[in-house]
């Protein structure tokens, strides 16, 4: 199916209904800022990860006796998502449960996922209702990868991240997809500016959690131009590429993989990192990716 389009004088998006995932952000000259997904390398975009973020250990979980296995960041980015709403500079996406999902998830459960324009700024949003009885588990996230690659001759070294607050990070390490939240590495100390390298994800993504920050800058030495990611109110961010590939994912996220050390098939109930939403309640979120052309 053809994707989505809205624009307006700055920006042109273009979002595929398979798991509403944006596929295309573009300025006014042309210039592509999204990775185009070679699947030979990475065939992923801007996933949604719902309804966990990560893996789980064993991707497996139990609820009310019953064990169920979920893939690594769920199933949202591989479902197809019925198109809500639509208007010159805005869409709206909706996913409810079907059979499939609740093989592997048995909650009732209601995901909007919305995108604006506003100027030279993309705005996504991401809202969780609880229709059902029962407390609803689940993790959500964004998973955009920016191209490193706005001009023939770019390379990944040319690039580098600017925090908007100094930071005193340190990554945690991540062990066959699971976190290990009793050891880090130290990424930043005290400074704005993380370069990207060909070496900088050799041991995986970085994950951050209580950073100063809600802002990141991608930015190279070679071209003005810059995107600025804005996470208010992500108590997590993930930053990943695969080594030496031309793009950079910048992700926020409510929740994180599972621990390691954690035993396989636990309940999502007890998962850190999880949100609980209560019966009735709604969940709501959102993230921007800022263009200066």
């Amino acid at each position: 199916m053809t994707p989505d389009v809205v624009q307006n004088e700055t920006l042109r998006i273009a979002v595929r209904r398979r798991g509403a995932e944006v596929t295309s952000i573009r300025d006014a000259a042309g210039t592509e800022y999204l990775w185009q997904g070679d699947p030979r390398v990475w065939e992923g975009q801007s996933p949604v990860l719902f309804p966990i973020v990560g893996r789980l250990a064993g991707d497996a979980y139990t609820h009310a006796g019953n064990r169920y296995s979920l893939p690594q960041h769920g199933f949202a980015r591989r479902k197809e998502f019925a198109l809500l709403e639509r208007s010159d500079q805005h869409l709206t996406y909706a996913l409810v449960p079907d059979v499939e999902t609740r093989a592997a998830y048995p909650f009732a459960f209601a995901l909007e996922i919305s995108y604006r324009l506003l100027g030279g700024s993309v705005a996504v949003a991401y809202r969780v209702s609880n229709p059902g009885e029962t407390a609803l588990p689940f993790s959500i996230g964004g998973h955009p990868a920016f191209s490193c690659a706005w001009r023939p001759g770019d390379l990944l070294e040319d690039f580098s991240l600017t925090f908007d607050r100094p930071e005193q990070a340190d990554t945690f390490l991540v062990r066959d997809g699971l976190i290990d939240l009793d050891e880090t590495r130290p990424v930043l100390a005290g400074e704005r500016t993380l370069p990207l390298t060909k070496t900088l994800f050799d041991q995986n993504a970085l994950v951050f959690g209580g950073l100063a920050s809600s802002a990141v800058t991608l930015a190279s030495r070679r071209h003005p131009n810059r995107v600025t990611v804005r996470f208010p109110g992500f108590p997590y961010l993930g930053i990943w590429s695969k080594p030496g590939a031309p793009f950079v994912c910048i992700e926020p996220w409510h929740g994180h993989a599972d621990p390691t050390g954690r035993a396989p098939g636990g309940s999502l109930e007890t998962k850190p990192g999880i949100v609980i939403l209560k019966p009735g309640g709604s969940f709501s979120c959102e993230w921007q990716a800022s263009i200066e052309a």
